[in-house]
């Protein structure tokens, strides 16, 4: 059964996204100015920045801030934080040899203290994008005109590493090499090619066109990579549109052979619409000039010939059975149904109008958005509109759509929000599908079942994964518990964030996966989910701690969680002997977070043979009086509020 892992995973190629790296400050060896520092100050310099103990540097204690293991006189190296001044091991961070000496070269900072190395502002929110080989931070929107190149997030390398500095295995995709870095430009000759042939053929297909029906003006696609921009179709090669005013698509709403045509069909029903466009406007000119309302005789014939057209319906016979039949084997979903046989001819002409519309305004919001990839841009839940961060395994036909819609109750994806208007009339759920077990003011708690509401839970954990990078577990929810927070009005009960963890966990694991919906960020709600799990946790008597790798929002909010609850806890017991067991049974935190936390806040302190914990007044001053300042409104869990039983194992 697949691990759950909600958080950056660090065995992952991205590994510069963990929630640790950085190097150490040092100063460059004084000398002349023009003359080259000799080789004992490089070596020095380099072993310094390393973690690596000079030629007479006395060896200091390294404790990794990952195993929370000192490797002090090994031939291992180290890697220190240039602000916070936390150490880790290389090998614990997976860096290769080409990463290591790129971060030797310059002042490196953990995720933690990580700015982007372009506007110099923290990356901890919205999309960015990491270099693979010196590891460099940088915004999306601070990446310019390379977006359109970035191929692979995975394998993308910096303006400052060049393409001289990407060893000649990176070219390649291969993935046994030890530094798979691809760059965009090292393709462009087949992507040239590819190019060049999709336009010829292009214009082959418009010339033979004009020759045969008329000269239809057809717009040339607008994307600048159109070899990136491909359709899912089977069969396609994302030539024509179905409105036929373009000679390219990227979508499947777009695409002719979805809908059972040609590029040179969809042509041909653009200049019949045309038609009889022009004929409604001369109409509807018609009908302003007229004074009195009641139906001339052109109307009255119009309309008996409708009412003729609608009454006749083909007629399935045999041969037009065993069509759809084969059709319906061959293509399943691949295919829009044939639905020629539904309905009369006039009714599926306007059907295919409003098809044709509706990939127009499709193809309008793209151009706006600057569509540049295949990947979702935007999602819509209740009335905010949010753009997304990650990609995320919805179907084909939803990912190729620049924005979907959810209802924010059941977490069902539509395309449109007329599907989903429809729907909320219909839907009868306000709330979660699970028991609340919370209830404190406008803030409840919903503990639902994977096993239950099985399609709820996946749709959950697709909407998270648009905001998690590194989350890998969609469909396999039945062995974990989902607790839903919502915020609750006179309308119903509106997610604001989930946690969830495994029903039997051999590490003691309390959070899988953690999540806040970014229109409730920076309110609260995450420390919340946060004291909300611990409560669980220390209900069932246990000391439990959050699956590892965090990501690096889940790494700030946990320590200062963790921060908060210590610094309270030293507050409270002015007197007597403290230890860490004591510290653990009382918050329900593991003692492994509550040293590093400990030594976060450098009050864990090595004395006279043994580990001493300093009471900081001056620290815990400042603690209460920034808890004082806090607004009555300040949103806190009421453990009287919870109406819970712990899961037993029956024997």
């Amino acid at each position: 059964m697949p691990r759950m892992k909600r958080f950056h995973n660090s065995d992952s190629d991205e590994s510069t996204e963990n929630d640790v790296a950085a190097a150490t400050p040092n100063s460059r060896s004084k000398g002349k100015p023009n003359s080259p520092p000799s080789s004992d100050s490089q070596t020095l310099r380099r072993s310094s920045r390393l973690g690596t103990p000079g030629p007479d540097s006395p060896p200091a204690s390294l404790v990794c801030d990952i195993c929370g293991k000192d490797r002090t006189g090994s031939k291992a190296k180290n890697i220190c934080c240039s602000k916070c001044k936390r150490k880790y091991h290389v090998d614990c961070l997976k860096f290769d040899l080409i990463k290591t000496e790129a971060v030797a070269s310059y002042l490196w900072e953990c995720s933690a203290c990580r700015k982007c190395s372009t506007c110099g502002i923290s990356t901890h929110t919205g999309a960015k994008i990491v270099c693979k080989v010196c590891d460099r931070c940088y915004h999306m929107n601070c990446v310019g005109s390379q977006q359109n190149s970035i191929q692979n997030r995975d394998r993308w390398t910096c303006k400052t590493c060049g393409p001289s500095k990407t060893p000649p295995s990176s070219a390649t995709r291969n993935s046994g090499s030890t530094l798979t870095t691809v760059r965009a430009t090292s393709v462009t000759g087949s992507d040239s090619d590819s190019s060049s042939s999709i336009s010829s053929a292009s214009s082959n297909r418009k010339r033979k066109h004009n020759n045969a029906v008329l000269s239809v003006p057809v717009k040339k696609s607008h994307y600048s990579n159109s070899e990136e921009l491909s359709c899912n179709v089977e069969g396609c090669d994302s030539s024509g549109h179905l409105t036929g005013r373009f000679d390219r698509h990227c979508t499947v709403t777009c695409c002719p052979i979805y809908h059972n045509m040609s590029p040179e069909d969809c042509r041909v029903k653009m200049v019949e619409r045309e038609q009889k466009r022009k004929e409604r406007e001369k109409h509807v000119e018609q009908l302003e000039q007229r004074q009195n309302t009641v139906p001339s005789k052109p109307q009255l014939q119009r309309r008996f010939r409708v009412n003729e057209l609608r009454r006749y319906k083909k007629e399935i016979g045999q041969e037009e059975q065993s069509r759809l039949e084969e059709h319906w084997k061959t293509h399943a979903k691949s295919r829009e149904p044939l639905i020629e046989t539904l309905t009369s001819r006039y009714d599926v002409s306007l059907f295919r109008e409003a098809q044709a519309r509706l990939a127009e305004k499709e193809e309008e919001k793209i151009r706006s958005d600057g569509f540049k990839d295949n990947r979702l841009k935007k999602i819509q839940i209740g009335p905010y509109e949010i753009d997304t961060w990650y990609n995320s395994p919805y179907p084909d036909e939803y990912t190729q759509l620049p924005k979907i819609y959810i209802c924010e109750f059941c977490l069902k994806y539509m395309k449109s929000g007329i599907i989903l208007t429809r729907h909320m009339a219909k839907c009868i759920w306000k709330h979660p599908p699970g028991n609340e077990i919370y209830r404190y003011q406008t803030i409840s708690v919903f503990e639902v079942d994977g096993a239950t509401a099985t399609t709820y839970c996946q749709n959950l954990c697709l909407l998270a994964k648009l905001y998690l990078d590194h989350k890998t577990l969609y469909f396999d929810v039945e062995p974990f518990l989902f607790y839903v927070m919502a915020e609750c009005d006179e309308t119903g009960c509106h997610i604001v964030g989930y946690f969830s963890k495994e029903k039997k966990s051999l590490m003691n694991y309390n959070v899988s996966c953690i999540l806040t919906m970014p229109q409730f960020m920076r309110r609260g709600f995450g420390r919340l989910l946060i004291d909300f799990s611990y409560l669980l946790t220390r209900i069932e008597n246990k000391v439990g701690s959050p699956e590892r790798p965090l990501s690096d929002l889940g790494l700030i909010t946990y320590r200062n969680y963790w921060k908060s609850v210590i610094l309270s806890y030293l507050a409270d017991n002015k007197s007597g002997d403290i230890s860490i067991k004591e510290i653990s049974q009382y918050t329900g935190i593991n003692p492994n977070d509550i040293v590093s936390t400990l030594q976060y806040m450098q009050i864990l302190k090595y004395w006279k043979g043994k580990h001493i914990i300093l009471r900081r007044q001056d620290m815990i001053s400042d603690f209460l009086e920034q808890k004082s300042k806090k607004q009555p409104s300040y949103r806190t869990i009421k453990s009287s509020m919870l109406k819970w039983t712990p899961i037993t194992d029956t024997p």
